[in-house]
Order: C-alpha cells, then sequence, then structure tokens
C-alpha cells in the first residue's frame, strides 16, 4: 500500500525527534536508491555491450548456391526483392567490342604541318637558284652546299642546278599531295594484311575512320587514308612522261625529304570515345520484380534461370557490402536498435514491477537470463551456416526453426510472472529478427510459439507442466510455418511438412532440457521461489513441517489455517495462491522453541507462564518467535522468500496486550513503545501482507464466543482497518479494492471454519457418536 493511501486511516502522532529522524533516514534511503539506480546502469550497459560483441555480422542465409546449367531445383526460389538481371561475361564482351566498332578512330588534319613543309620547301630552292648564280662567291657557295647537304645528297643538288626545273611544278604536287592528306599510321583490317612499310600500322575492320578538318569531322574512307612512301611511289608513275630517270631520282628524293604526315592518329581521343560509350553500357537486360516466381522445385535449370538465380546472389551479397565510414552506419543502428529494445524490456519492469528492479538478485537474474538467450541466438546462428546451410533445405524459414527461443521467455514465466516472460518474448524476437536480416515470419512465428509456451506455464506445479508446453510450443510452430508456406507458393510440401515436425518438437524439446537445469540454478543462485519448489515445500512430511506439528501442534493446525485464508485472499486479488499458502505454513516456525507459551498449544484450563514473568519479558518472548524462526529456516537452508515470510508476517506490530499491561501496572515508567513491537520489516510482498491480514484475522477469530457471519465480518473489517492504520501495509502493493476482496474472501473459509453440529437428544447424540465412530 503506497504511503499515500495509508496516511489517510493513520493519525499524525510522531513527536518532533520522530519526524527528524524519519527525514534523516529518507535521506539515507535516498542515497542507497541512487546507489541501486548506477547498478542499474552498470548492469544494463554490460548486457547492452555483452549483445552487440556477441552480434552475429553477416546474416543467416547469405546468398544462392546458383545450379549449374542441366540441374534440376531442389526447392521453389522466389525473388525476395526487385533486381537487376544482370548480363553474362559473353554478352558484356560482345557489347563492348560492338561499341567499340562503333566509334571510329580519330584523325586529325594538321595544316600547321603544311605550311612548315611549304617553307622548308621554297627555302630549298631559293639556295638552289642563289648557286646558279655565276657571279656568287665561292665562300658563300660552300655555306649554302653545306646547308643543302643536310637533307639532299650532291648528286641530287646537282641534278637539280643542271635541271631546268620550274619549282611551283613543285609546289603544285606538294599542294596536291598535302591537301590529300599524309596518313601518319597505316591501317589495316588485320595483321595479316600489314605492309612492309616502316610507318606505325593501326588495325582496324571498319571502311571509315573520323576526319577532323576544318573544325568540323566527317566520315572519311579508310582506304583514302595512304602513308608518304604510297604517295611518292603514286606520284613517281605520274611523272616518268616529263622528267628523265635521273631527274625522277632527285625529284623523288626531294619530296622525300621535305613530305611528312599531316594526318595524324588521336589515339588518346579514339580511347577516351571508347571508353565513353562502353562506360555507359548496362550490365543488366531486365529485372526480376519482388515476389515473382524465378524457377520451381524439381524444374530443369535453364540458361536464363540460372542467369536470375546468379543475379539474385549477387544482389544478395551487394546488400551485404559496404564499405568505407558508410559501414560504420548500419553497426551504429543496430546498437541503437538493441539498446532501444532492452530499454524498453527493462522500462516494463521499471513500470508494471518497480520492486523487481529494487532486488539486486532479480535485476542480475533478468540480465543473465537475456545473456544466456543471446548466447544460444548466437550459437544455433553459426552452428547453421557452419552445418546446415550447405543442405540447401527448400525453405529458408526452416532454418530459423531451430533457434531455441523460449528458453528466456519460460524461464522468466517461472522464475517471475506471465507478463515478464511476453514481454522477454517480444524483445528476444526482435533481437532475432536483427540477427536475420529483418525476417517478419520467423519473429512472427517464434513470438506467438513464445506467447504459446509461457501462457502453458503460467500456473506451472510440476515438471510434467514442461511437456505440455512442448505440446503447444510445437503446435504453434507447426501451424504458423504452415500458414506461412500457404501464403507463398511452391513453399508447401509433403517432405517439408515433415521435416518442420521434427525441427519444431527438436527446438522445443532442445528449449525444455535446456530450461529445466536453469530454473533450477537460478533458484538456488538468486534465491527466487518457483512454484516448483513452493509445491515441494508443501510436503507435510519435510522435516520442519514435521517438527512444527509434534512440537507446537495448535501452531501447525494455525499455520493451515492461515494458509487456507491467505489462499482464498491471494486468488481473489490475483496474487500467487500457491505462494500465499504455501508461506503460511511455514510463518510461525519459530514458536517450536517455546510452544507453551503460545496459547493456541495450551490446553484447556492450564496455567498461562506469562503471569510469572514481566510484560516487558513477555514481549520479548512473543516477539523472538521471529527471529528463532529465521534461524530455524536458515539452518534448514530454506528458502529466501520463506525467511522473508517470516520477519515480515506481523510487521513492525505493537503487541499491544502487554504494552497495556505493563502501563497498568507501572502507570509512571516512561516506557518505550518500540519494546514492545515486533522487529519488522513490514511485509513486502502481496502474499507476505495476506500471510499477516490471515494471521491476525484467525488468531482474533478464536477469541469470539459467538462467531456469526455478522461478528465475524465486523471482526474482519476492523482487524484489517487497524493494518491500515498502524502502516502496516504501505510497502506493498495491495489497493482498496485488492484489500475489499480480501474482506470479502475471508468470510466463507471463517465460516466454514466455525460451522456448528445440530444438537442431538440423549440418545440420539449417543447413537451419533457411536456412528460417528465406526464412520471414521
Amino acid at each position: 500500500m503506497k504511503e499515500i493511501m495509508s496516511n489517510r486511516f493513520r493519525p499524525n502522532t510522531r513527536p518532533a525527534s520522530d519526524e527528524t529522524q524519519r527525514l534523516a533516514d529518507s535521506a539515507v534511503q535516498t542515497a542507497f536508491l541512487s546507489g541501486k539506480s548506477r547498478v542499474k546502469i552498470v548492469a544494463f550497459l554490460f548486457l547492452t555491450a555483452f549483445i552487440n560483441l556477441l552480434f552475429p555480422t553477416e546474416k543467416l542465409v547469405q546468398s544462392l548456391d546458383v545450379p549449374k546449367e542441366g540441374d534440376i531445383t531442389k526447392r521453389t526460389v522466389i525473388a525476395p526483392f526487385t533486381f537487376d538481371i544482370l548480363k553474362t561475361e559473353e554478352e558484356l564482351k560482345r557489347e563492348r567490342n560492338e561499341a567499340i566498332l562503333r566509334v571510329l578512330p580519330v584523325m586529325e588534319y594538321d595544316y600547321e604541318v603544311n605550311e612548315k613543309i611549304i617553307d622548308k620547301f621554297r627555302d630549298f630552292f631559293l639556295r638552289i637558284e642563289q648557286l646558279k648564280d655565276p657571279i656568287l662567291p665561292d665562300s658563300q657557295k660552300k655555306i649554302l652546299w653545306e646547308k643543302l647537304h643536310n637533307n639532299i645528297s650532291t648528286p641530287t643538288i646537282r641534278a637539280l642546278i643542271a635541271a631546268k626545273i620550274n619549282p611551283e611544278n613543285f609546289l603544285h604536287i606538294i599542294d596536291r599531295i598535302l591537301d590529300q592528306g599524309l596518313s601518319s599510321v597505316c591501317v589495316v583490317k588485320d595483321i595479316k594484311n600489314r605492309s612492309e612499310e616502316t610507318v606505325p600500322f593501326l588495325v582496324y575492320p571498319g571502311n571509315f575512320v573520323t576526319l577532323l578538318r576544318d573544325d568540323r569531322e566527317r566520315p572519311f574512307p579508310a582506304e583514302s587514308l595512304v602513308t608518304k612512301d604510297a604517295v611518292l611511289e603514286r606520284e613517281r608513275a605520274g611523272l616518268k612522261k616529263k622528267y628523265t630517270e635521273p631527274q625522277l631520282s632527285a625529284i623523288y628524293e626531294v619530296l622525300y625529304a621535305f613530305l611528312s604526315p599531316n594526318l595524324f592518329y588521336l589515339e588518346d581521343e579514339t580511347h577516351t570515345r571508347r571508353e565513353k560509350i562502353v562506360a555507359s553500357l548496362l550490365p543488366t537486360r531486365g529485372k526480376v520484380v519482388k515476389d515473382l516466381e524465378i524457377v520451381g522445385r524439381n524444374q530443369l535449370v535453364t540458361p536464363d534461370v540460372q542467369r536470375k538465380l546468379y543475379s539474385l546472389k549477387m544482389a544478395q551479397e551487394a546488400q551485404g557490402t559496404i564499405h568505407g565510414f558508410q559501414a560504420f552506419f548500419p553497426v551504429l543502428g543496430r546498437i541503437l536498435l538493441t539498446t532501444l529494445l532492452l530499454l524498453l524490456f527493462f522500462l516494463y519492469s521499471h513500470v508494471f514491477h518497480p520492486k523487481r528492479l529494487e532486488r539486486l538478485n532479480d535485476l542480475l537474474a533478468l540480465c543473465l537470463i537475456a545473456a544466456i538467450q543471446f548466447i544460444f541466438i548466437t550459437l544455433t546462428w553459426h552452428a547453421i551456416h557452419s552445418f546446415l546451410l550447405p543442405l540447401e533445405w527448400e525453405n529458408e524459414l526452416e532454418y530459423g526453426l531451430l533457434f531455441p527461443m523460449v528458453v528466456g521467455p519460460m524461464l522468466c514465466t517461472i522464475l517471475f510472472d506471465l507478463g515478464t516472460g511476453l514481454a522477454f518474448s517480444l524483445t528476444a524476437s526482435l533481437l532475432l529478427g536483427l540477427v536475420t536480416g529483418y525476417d517478419f515470419p520467423l519473429m512472427f512465428i517464434h513470438l506467438l510459439a513464445s506467447f504459446a509456451a509461457c501462457a502453458a506455464m503460467r500456473d506451472i506445479r510440476y515438471r510434467s507442466h514442461f511437456f505440455t508446453a512442448l505440446f503447444f510450443y510445437s503446435l504453434t510452430y507447426l501451424f504458423l510455418v504452415h500458414l506461412f508456406a500457404l501464403a507463398r507458393p511452391g513453399d508447401f510440401s509433403l517432405v517439408g511438412t515433415f521435416r518442420n515436425v521434427g525441427l519444431a518438437s527438436l527446438s522445443g524439446l532442445l528449449s525444455m532440457m535446456l530450461t529445466i537445469p536453469f530454473v533450477w540454478i537460478f533458484e538456488k543462485v538468486f534465491s527466487i521461489t518457483t512454484n516448483l519448489t513452493l509445491i515441494e515445500l508443501s510436503d507435510m512430511n519435510s522435516p520442519v513441517l514435521k517438527i512444527l506439528s509434534l512440537k507446537a501442534p495448535g501452531t501447525y493446525h494455525h499455520s493451515i489455517l492461515v494458509g487456507n485464508l491467505a489462499e482464498a485472499g491471494a486468488e481473489a486479488i490475483g496474487a500467487n495462491p500457491l505462494k500465499a499458502r504455501v508461506l503460511a505454513y511455514y510463518h510461525d516456525i519459530g514458536k517450536v522453541n517455546k510452544p507453551a507459551y503460545f496459547i493456541e498449544n495450551q490446553t484447556a484450563g492450564q496455567d498461562t507462564l506469562y503471569e510469572k514473568i514481566s510484560p516487558r519479558m513477555s514481549a520479548l518472548i512473543i516477539s523472538s518467535h521471529v527471529k528463532l524462526g529465521v534461524e530455524m529456516a536458515r539452518r534448514y537452508k530454506l528458502h529466501q522468500a520463506v525467511i522473508d515470510v517470516i520477519r515480515e508476517h506481523h510487521g513492525t506490530t505493537l503487541i499491544s496486550f502487554f504494552y497495556d499491561k505493563a502501563k497498568e501496572l507501572a502507570p509512571d515508567d516512561n516506557l518505550l513503545r518500540d519494546d514492545f513491537c515486533y522487529p519488522g520489516p513490514k511485509p513486502s510482498t502481496k502474499e507476505n501482507a495476506l500471510i499477516m491480514l490471515a494471521d491476525s484475522v484467525e488468531a482474533a477469530s478464536r477469541t469470539l464466543t459467538e462467531p456469526t457471519t455478522s461478528r465475524l465480518k465486523n471482526l474482519v473489517n476492523s482487524l484489517i482497518d487497524g493494518k491500515i492504520a498502524d502502516g502496516q501495509l504501505d510497502n506493498c502493493d495491495l489497493t482498496f479494492i485488492d484489500l475489499a476482496r480480501i474482506k470479502r474472501s475471508f468470510l466463507p473459509v471463517l465460516t466454514s471454519m466455525f460451522h456448528t453440529r445440530i444438537e442431538y437428544p440423549d440418545g440420539e447424540a449417543a447413537r451419533a457418536e457411536k456412528t460417528k465412530t465406526i464412520t471414521v
């Protein structure tokens, strides 16, 4: 019950010193909680880092194994996304060659070469004319001879001096040759057609080249590209009729010396143009849209099908390959998503079960369960990659069925409650989605299958309930797997059905085998009491209960009645009835040390032992059964829940009878109220609070001389309201609605406890007693 609720029933009677102490205690508690907050943060960060370190870096099913042409497919392949169909290497090579042939070799006509040739030619013939001048001094002639002799032989120079050759005729020939163009390369269609010329050659099977001339480009016949040797041979043949052989030789030598190519092959420009057009070629030849069937099961692999499958494989690998700084973003996104999922899970626990995160054992248990679950995910992922992917099962979903995803949810359900198990199921399924590349069917199947297993384990009482959970778990798996198979054409097959049955059963059985020992380990290590432990504690032949029944039979009977009341109250408010009943059996085991000091163990007419001792000592003896009970529970290694209920079932209640008696005997003494109170603490759980209320109600009801329904109702109301007013329910989560339901649930149990038999006449009473004896 929250403090704000209980304050409505409790008068503020604390002195100023108590208020100061309360504020000091509050400050200490705040500091302590801040320390717990730090522990929570450290545990959360450690768990997040641990999971991200274990996180697989690749997808579960990375890419296809492309079958060979002519093979028979083993399963249906449906496009998981839209992708382009890649061209084959042969297609790309052929298209590249065709594109290169479409780009003509680029030749450029250079007018500057013409001008230089003509200038050199005019200068040459000017010197020839100067040598013909008879008055030219011999010294100058010698200089002219030396300059001319650098390019032309002496016989040719003498022949040109002796002959009457008009230089303009030479210029006409040169202009005609240069206008036609002299190529710097010899273009041949095949290397076999190469001539013995010394000029470089260009192998090009086309008929045209691109000619750049006069600031424009145009196609030019490749066969019209001639070299200097070919042109001079042609010109020599045409000049035979006009000149003698010595003159022809001289003309040939002069033309050969001064002519040079003016048509140049632009290799870099040609290469650039070809690279540009090759780069514009598309590597693909169509698309395959998402959810389109590429090939069915047991079909022949044609070249087209093989090309589509290969393209799908390349697309899958490309999706998983990111280089450079961009590779950091998926990692960052994964870390943030993992952190968010874990944060939401712990936020659920904080909102709906705030005290759970305050208990260090429960917090560490939750973190360890999450770590164990992800370890199993990672180990299964590596096992699938190493051993199962080469099997090429028909449906990729079948690989994911092997993940033991129900271990963590079942542990949370058994150790804590159904809500925690369901919340963990959602968190674990979403984490599995991150591992498997956001595979929605796999996440959905594991989520609902985990829900089914958790629901089956909600009220687990016996180990056999694990097999019930396995049945529902496997059944849910089978239903959902086949539901998704029917929704995707071609995925359903009889062989796949039997394999799914085996996989679902194997996964469920493996999960159960892992869960059972972990439940025992978590119970022992983290002192968590489960229903399985409570069933063991409910054995009336347990050593502690046998001692209680022998040494303090009244307390034993009282404990059983308290258990009945607490169980009824727990059922009414949605608490754990089994826990309330079983813990009630042990709440007063401390009374076995001095059973005679407790009234339920005293016989009628027996003198009370408290008449010979002081009220203070009497209160000490009464309250000591809490301490002795805790020691006995620890000696017999009972669970922490039993120790807690022994400590909390009286809270800090005042032992009013002896307190009032002490005040009567010594009214002038300054009595400390705390000396007559139980040590506490107050109940921290609903079940412990129920046992406190049931203990008070059962004990007080024994004092009623005529326990009618109305008197019992008034007694229950006054006792529970008194506990509220005294603040004994401040630390548990009971609400006013819960208390009203508890009051109503106690009455039928109390009424049945105090039902009376009808009174028989004397003779009939004897017969009835005889009959009763025979019946018993």
